[in-house]
């Protein structure tokens, strides 16, 4: 029986690229691993959130041959949370993640209230992290030339 392949998936704001690092030493250990590039929530568009991404998921690990390990970050615990009870999936890790209750938000899940550093774009109604904290939460640990590229 084929090893399953480890499916990682980023978090809100984020993008396959925060994989990169993993995905390489995961497939120096002769690991399958599949990195999922871009959520659909990532579009912009207000209509695609959670059911979206997980609907997205679903199709991606469908694809794959044999079992899967959803690896998740942040808000990727929701949506590999989502996917739990599939048959294709033989486990998942939740690295810094939100494991949330069944049916519960992502505000839920974060006690209720979003984070100081999450600003909520009046107009579209979508969030994003405030221009003074990107440093610190998106590319916090990356040098500067990584940081620069993000």
């Amino acid at each position: 029986m084929p090893s399953p392949t480890g499916v990682l998936v980023h978090g809100a704001w984020g993008g396959g690229w925060n994989w990169q690092p993993v995905a390489a030493g995961l497939r120096e250990l002769r690991l399958e691993v599949l990195v999922v590039e871009t959520l659909p929530s990532a579009s912009g568009d207000p209509a695609l959130g959670l059911s979206a991404d997980t609907e997205f998921l679903r199709k991606v690990i469908d694809e794959l041959p044999g079992g899967v390990i959803l690896v998740g970050h942040s808000y990727g615990g929701m949506v590999v949370s989502q996917l739990a009870g599939d048959p294709k999936v033989a486990g998942a890790v939740y690295l810094t993640a939100f494991w949330p209750k069944e049916g519960a938000s992502f505000v839920d899940a974060a006690g209720g209230k979003l984070a100081s550093w999450i600003e909520i774009d009046e107009t579209s109604g979508l969030t994003r992290i405030a221009a003074e904290a990107v440093a610190k939460v998106v590319t916090g640990g990356m040098s500067d030339k990584e940081s620069q590229a993000v």
